[in-house]
């Protein structure tokens, strides 16, 4: 039987070497293809919790809530957990996200929109265009109040970024128009530049920055403080 050659042997191994780096970014791709599917199914299930919450208490929607604020709820998954209306398992995270260094607690989850907060003086019609109130107060029953539940999403793929710009947690909830700069709270594009979301009317998109602006009539900022779209 014929050896090899040591000269032979490198050449097989730089062979390998070769095929790997071009067979891995499509690994690659095709490993978080299927991390963002896993998305799409998770940000349903906690949609449809949401729902159901809604049906369950007259049709008023979850409140987004606040967390360490002793005057707001808690966050909504916390409140849609402690109802049983969501699974405690791992649904309620991105599988696309690195787990938060704080923890996998109840708040490092899908965004919802924040039409909640203590000061109830915020919500302008401005910043709330899907609404058929000039202001509201706390919470509203959606079925009066929105007008085209299409045209409102509901929860999102969020983050909050550090000062380098990069995505470190996820945040319970995104704000429609920001009132101040910050990089928290922000919709995260992170699914080849696109965001999983669920909407008022019961489905589920992966839409990219185009989309959300024209179509849903976020802010024409990417990557900015003071809007909400961040990749």
């Amino acid at each position: 039987m014929k050896k090899f050659t040591l000269i032979e042997l490198l050449i097989v191994i730089a062979i390998i070497a070769i095929l790997a780096s071009l067979l891995l970014p499509a690994l690659n791709k095709a490993r978080e293809r299927g991390k963002a599917i896993n998305c799409v199914s998770r940000i349903r299930q906690c949609g449809i919790a949401a729902i159901t919450y809604s049906d369950s208490f007259d049709g008023y929607l979850c409140p987004t809530g606040w967390e360490g604020l002793d005057l707001a709820p808690t966050p909504w998954s916390t409140t849609l957990l402690n109802l049983k209306f969501l699974d405690p398992r791992g649904i309620r995270e991105c599988p696309s996200m690195v787990p938060s260094p704080t923890g996998s607690s109840p708040s490092r989850t899908y965004g919802m929109v924040a039409y909640y907060k203590a000061d109830s003086t915020f919500w302008d019609q401005t910043y709330f265009p899907f609404l058929n109130m000039k202001r509201i107060s706390k919470f509203y029953t959606w079925t009066p109040a929105v007008k085209k539940p299409s045209d409102v999403i509901y929860l999102a793929d969020s983050a909050d970024f550090d000062a380098d710009g990069n995505a470190w947690r996820q945040s319970w909830m995104f704000f429609f128009f920001p009132n101040k700069s910050t990089s928290n709270y922000k919709i995260h594009m992170r699914h080849s530049r696109k965001a999983n979301v669920f909407v008022l009317d019961g489905h589920v998109g992966s839409y990219g920055s185009s989309t959300l602006i024209n179509r849903y009539k976020f802010m024409n900022k990417i990557n900015d403080n003071s809007g909400e779209l961040f990749y």
